[in-house]
């Protein structure tokens, strides 16, 4: 595990770092409002947890695209991009619901600990998915 951490950092640092932050942001924002809707509207944490999910699909291709992956060359394939970023994070939503609910309903994880369990486990894999077939490619070469 350390190589492939060790090989990340040297060869994606400059995107590993700002995913990494947008991440982080991303990661608050579903954690305050599935609490939101939760503890302050009363939904059932499944409900809530599905709602954040999709209210973080449009902050996240927004930040990923003009911010993470800023270098890519062509902004014009920005109708392949929004395809292959709904194929991914709805595959990703769809696996992370599961999951949750899986810690959620059956294994009774308190549900803030299920979304950090959850999240963690899809971060470094969307990651990967996202720089290699997502926004990582034809990249300008840095001067």
């Amino acid at each position: 595990m350390s190589h492939l951490l060790k090989q990340l950092w040297t060869t994606k640092r400059r995107y590993f770092s700002r995913y990494l932050v947008a991440a982080a942001i991303s990661f608050a924002l579903v954690l305050a409002l599935t609490a939101f809707w939760v503890d302050c509207i009363g939904m059932r944490p499944p409900i809530a947890y599905a709602i954040t999910l999709v209210i973080s699909f449009s902050v996240n291709f927004t930040v990923m695209r003009y911010w993470v992956y800023r270098e890519v060359e062509n902004r014009s394939i920005i109708h392949h991009q929004i395809t292959k970023t709904v194929a991914v994070s709805l595959s990703a939503r769809v696996i992370e619901w599961l999951l949750f609910m899986l810690l959620v309903e059956l294994l009774h994880v308190y549900f803030l600990l299920a979304v950090i369990i959850v999240h963690m486990i899809s971060f470094l894999l969307k990651f990967f998915i996202y720089d290699r077939w997502v926004f990582g490619h034809k990249k300008k070469v840095s001067p």
